[in-house]
């Protein structure tokens, strides 16, 4: 079942999303939405992304390790595109070391546009990734 997070959902996001990221910490913006993947009422996923004009921006998608390779992903993506029906295009940054993810997006019609060079933290590049949707 995919539904709207609840603010108690934060924990088990931080949580998830430290499978990814040792150091992931939720950080508040009243401007993300936030989708939640629950199944036997157990999060295995989410998706956090923030809509920009008609583009929709990717923040954080990110499914327990336990579940992946099972459609979950994908089911979380659908979601965002048929709840925001009316943009024309996704975008995302990825870690240039993060192969499956880069898999990933490129299996859902994502491309490569840009390098964002030393764009996290520990100075790794980032890989800005477009689909055009409409």
């Amino acid at each position: 079942m995919i539904r709207n997070y609840k603010e108690q959902d934060i924990i088990e996001i931080e949580k998830l999303g430290k499978e990814l990221n040792p150091n992931y910490k939720y950080i508040f913006n009243s401007q993300y939405k936030i989708l939640i993947l629950e199944e036997l009422e157990k999060i295995i996923g989410f998706i956090i992304y923030t809509i920009v004009e008609d583009e929709i921006e990717i923040i954080d998608l990110v499914v327990n390790k336990n579940y992946r390779q099972q459609g979950k992903a994908t089911l979380l993506l659908n979601e965002v595109l048929k709840k925001e029906s009316i943009c024309k295009k996704m975008t995302l940054e990825v870690r240039e070391s993060n192969f499956s993810a880069i898999k990933f997006y490129d299996k859902h019609g994502f491309k490569v546009v840009n390098i964002r060079k030393k764009y996290y933290f520990d100075e790794e590049n980032a890989l800005l990734m477009v689909k055009m949707v409409k």
